[in-house]
């Protein structure tokens, strides 16, 4: 087989788990997953190798090509170690000549003594109690089996001893399986996975032609706007050349479809795998899919999978994976490829719907089955989360020998520093472990007792100790923490119970997980957090600079493309986002004619703590009043806080305008209906109160007449906490710039981000009035996107004069 021919390349195991799953979904599988993805498998393996002898050898890489036709599939993998003797007198390497479509790769050994059986060994890291294991697991077996037969074949062998050795992570304990297997029945059994596999790699390799196809035909869909072609170029260069680009776009350049379109293009030129496209809101992500959807209508034929949370896209009547209680938990995998296959050659755009239909039809978890689209789809569009947390990334898709050339599209950028403090923070508190403990049964005493034992670490470690603090280290109670662990790996993987509260033992067991894998890696971007309360203890391993941990993340992509409408300034987004020390960057020019806008400041009003009073916020009523009267229509009012809300919109309540408030934890179809009013026709002015870094703040559309202004009432500055101070003095030291870090750079960019509500299309018109005396301070001004360059300056006795000027100067048919 020549080596220019096309090229399907799968691993051994995922061949083997792919093909041969089988059974239902049960909620203990996501432990045992968990289980082994941070089991100390590496641990486990050296010792066996080692215990195995000069003849032993140790991570033997085999592989064999097969004759597809039109190309070759490519399988390897790994032998944990193979058994066999070495003679003086080297061997010829075998033809091979009742398998003429197979090739052999990696695999042949000349010196090998073929008058000796081989053993191959596959090893296996274990929490399950190995006296209860009767037999080896069908998929380890066959992987071992697929290690066989390449060596028996590439070697020119009849037979060999295939061992699984499973070793317990806990004890050490060691039990063998083996079993004899000539060539015959591990060619039989091999060949029958390639002809199982046929439909999937032939689809892989033609539907791959007609997408790369699909590409060098494709056409930008619509005419570009002012600066966009720009913005393309820039996005199409960094990708070449390996880099990162930071992108300012404002809102109107079609910064979306600017960044899908030329990495598409990218892919057509096999300098992209696959697209992935971050987002921290749903909105965001519904117009990366309508993105991709356009292409598609142009003739682009990749596939793309939109990533929804389980609870979004269980069917059942419950959120339980229990084959007893969900039809589609029963037998999941016996029908999951059929569902699979169907799915991927109906459809290139996949969207929660399409896959909840699918989930219907086929009896299968749409959740799962969304999962298993990813390894099929180019695009994948999905939270931050599944690339940059470390307990809930696509574990898939980043091996470190992966080797495919990802492009990470990264919008709303703006929040991931915000959101990687978060993700790679984590927190233990005594409550939780209280809730965990006290459904468990009497029977498990020796569990209940470890976590006795936790709970009396706490108290010792911080007696006599109230409110916030920090401490160094955790000697005290670390010891008893690893114990615990090591008692609820044991209990998962062994005694699981079906009794009421175990979810809350699952779920201890998953942050305490966390918490000990954050606390091996603790270093100077951390630092260790308690909070003492009169019914809990609350420790929290707190990420301050998440830079580094998320620079190890996009140094798995061949590029990485970060665009918001507000990374100002950009010099604090860099230093949070990555290492690199000379990333790219580009302000785009908006496309917007800036005479269809108005920003207008307020004087006399402020909402610095100390001089808020019923006086003030009247004050901030009648400001608002007099904007919302010279044009009835509709008008978003941030304010910084509940409480601020509260007392201003008290003051609105007349029959003169209608008022709605954005309410605490706003369920799906609360904001759907929130956001409808903006649709309803009126015959006075809506005054709509949101929070300002909530949940309307950013990614919301109301175009033309839906929205007409945005209030902001008060520079939204992040409450004064005492993990707000540990940024300042962090940062402080660090750049010099603590407060400018901990409190005014996220205030001012919830102040753009809100502002950005207003002008969606180039035909809408609208003011955007800023009230608080701080935002005529030079310092803020200065963090103003240079488009802000014409803003007037008001009070509160001829704010109302200028804002009828500029509409009677907006003719409505302009």
């Amino acid at each position: 087989m020549s080596e220019d021919r096309p090229q399907i390349k799968i691993s051994v195991r995922r061949l083997v788990e792919f093909l041969l799953r089988s059974g239902d979904i049960t909620e203990g599988m996501a432990v045992r997953d968990n289980l082994e993805s941070m089991q100390a498998g590496a641990r486990v393996h050296k010792k066996i190798q080692k215990m195995g002898g000069v003849n032993y050898h140790a991570e033997v890489p085999l592989s064999v090509s097969v004759d597809m036709g039109d190309y070759d599939l490519v399988v390897s993998g790994r032998a944990d170690g193979i058994i066999y003797q070495e003679k003086a007198k080297k061997n010829k390497k075998s033809e091979n000549e009742n398998l003429p479509d197979y090739t052999f790769g990696k695999g042949f050994f000349p010196n090998i003594k073929k008058s000796k059986k081989p053993e191959i060994d596959e090893i296996k890291g274990t929490y399950q109690k190995l006296r209860y294991k009767e037999k080896p697991d069908l998929l380890h077996l066959a992987q071992a089996k697929c290690y066989g037969f390449i060596f028996l074949c590439s070697n020119g062998l009849e037979e060999t001893d295939i061992t699984v050795t499973y070793c317990n992570l806990e004890t050490e304990d060691i039990k063998k399986f083996t079993e004899s297997y000539t060539r015959e029945e591990l060619t039989k059994f091999f060949t029958g996975l390639v002809e199982s596999y046929r439909r999937w790699s032939d689809f892989t390799f033609y539907f791959s032609k007609e997408k790369i196809n699909s590409i060098h035909g494709l056409k930008f869909p619509y005419p570009y706007r002012k600066g966009q072609f720009d913005l393309m170029a820039a996005v199409y260069r960094c990708i070449v050349k390996k880099g990162l680009l930071f992108m300012m776009a404002p809102t109107g350049t079609g910064k979306t479809l600017s960044t899908v379109y030329p990495a598409v293009m990218s892919m057509g030129e096999g300098l992209c795998g696959r697209i992935f496209y971050l987002t921290a809101k749903t909105m965001t992500a519904r117009n990366a899919q309508d993105a991709f959807s356009l292409l598609a209508q142009n003739g682009y034929r990749g596939k793309t999978v939109s990533l929804t949370s389980k609870e979004k896209m269980c069917i059942n009547e419950t959120v339980e994976c229990d084959p007893s209680k969900c039809p589609y938990a029963k037998g999941h995998f016996d029908r999951i490829n059929d569902a699979l296959f169907d799915l991927l050659n109906n459809a290139d755009i996949f969207s929660r719907e399409k896959i909840k239909d699918e989930g219907r039809s086929a009896v299968v978890c749409p959740y799962l089955l969304e999962y298993d689209l990813c390894d099929w789809c180019d695009n994948i569009i999905g939270d931050f989360n599944y690339v940059f947390d470390p307990t809930a990334y696509l574990k898939r898709f980043f091996a470190a020998d992966n080797g495919e050339n990802y492009v990470f599209l990264i919008d709303e950028a703006h929040n991931l520093p915000e959101r990687g403090r978060k993700m790679f923070s984590a927190s233990l508190s005594t409550a939780e472990i209280s809730k965990a403990k006290k459904p468990i049964p009497k029977v498990f005493s020796k569990l209940k007792s470890k976590i006795s034992s936790v709970q009396r670490a706490f108290r010792d470690s911080f007696e006599g100790r109230d409110g916030d603090f920090t401490v160094e280290e955790l000697n005290l109670l670390m010891p008893k923490l690893l114990r615990l662990k090591a008692g609820l790996d044991d209990f998962l993987d062994n005694d699981e119970q079906n009794y009421q509260g175990i979810e809350d033992l699952r779920q201890l067991y998953f942050d305490l997980s966390f918490f000990l894998d954050v606390y091996e890696e603790l270093d100077d971007d951390y630092v260790i957090k308690v909070s003492c309360r009169k019914k809990f203890t609350e420790i929290t391993l707190f990420c301050i600079d998440p830079s580094r941990r998320l620079q190890k993340k996009l140094s798995m992509a061949r590029s990485a493309i970060f665009f918001s409408a507000t990374l100002l300034p950009l010099h604090y987004y860099r230093s949070l986002i990555t290492t690199e020390q000379k990333p790219y960057s580009i302000y785009a020019e908006s496309s917007f004619d800036t005479a269809n806008r108005l920003i207008v400041t307020g004087s006399g009003v402020t909402s610095v703590y100390k001089q808020r009073s019923d006086a003030m916020f009247e004050k901030y009523a009648c400001y608002i009043k007099k904007v919302i009267s010279e044009k009835t229509g509709n008008y978003m009012v941030f304010v910084p806080s509940y409480a601020i809300m509260d007392k201003i919109s008290g003051y609105l309540l007349s029959e003169e305008f209608d008022v709605i408030c954005q309410t605490p934890e706003m369920k799906e179809d609360d904001r759907d209906k929130f956001l409808a009013e903006f649709r309803q026709k009126r015959e006075k002015s809506l005054a709509a109160f949101c929070i300002a870094g909530g949940i309307f703040g950013e990614g919301v559309d109301l175009v033309g007449e839906c929205l007409i202004g945005v209030i902001i009432a008060g520079l939204p500055l992040p409450q004064v906490s005492f993990e707000q101070e540990i940024l300042s003095g962090y940062f402080d030291k660090k750049y010099g710039e603590g407060f400018n870090y901990a409190y005014l750079y996220t205030a001012v960019n919830k102040v753009l981000q809100s502002a950005g509500r207003l002008i969606r299309t180039e035909n809408d018109k609208g003011v955007i009035v800023l009230l608080d005396d701080r935002f005529s301070r030079p310092d803020i001004r200065s963090l103003f996107p240079r488009e802000w360059e014409n803003i007037v300056d008001a009070d509160i006795d001829n704010i109302n004069e200028i804002i009828r000027d500029f509409w009677d100067r907006i003719k409505p048919d302009a």
